[in-house]
């Protein structure tokens, strides 16, 4: 299967528990949603997802576009 824009991984190593004490506001998914493909190649009309596009991740207390795809493939596109 190939990766388009909203598609989900799971954040690999999960996050470490917080220490006695302390939470997190919002406890994280560990998951990221991709949010930017590219802008040329779709795939059952969503933009593809490439290394190195813009992926949702989980942050205290709401969720950013901050993280990063991090893929290995055999196939380049755009």
């Amino acid at each position: 299967p190939a990766a388009t824009v909203d598609s989900t991984a799971d954040n690999t190593p999960p996050h470490i528990p917080t220490p006695p004490g302390t939470s997190f506001q919002s406890p994280p998914a560990n998951k990221g949603t991709i949010k930017i493909g590219s802008p040329t190649v779709k795939i059952n009309g969503k933009q593809a997802a490439r290394n190195g596009d813009i992926a949702e991740t989980c942050n205290d207390p709401a969720d950013l576009p901050i993280g990063q795809v991090i893929a290995v493939g055999t196939v380049f596109i755009g």
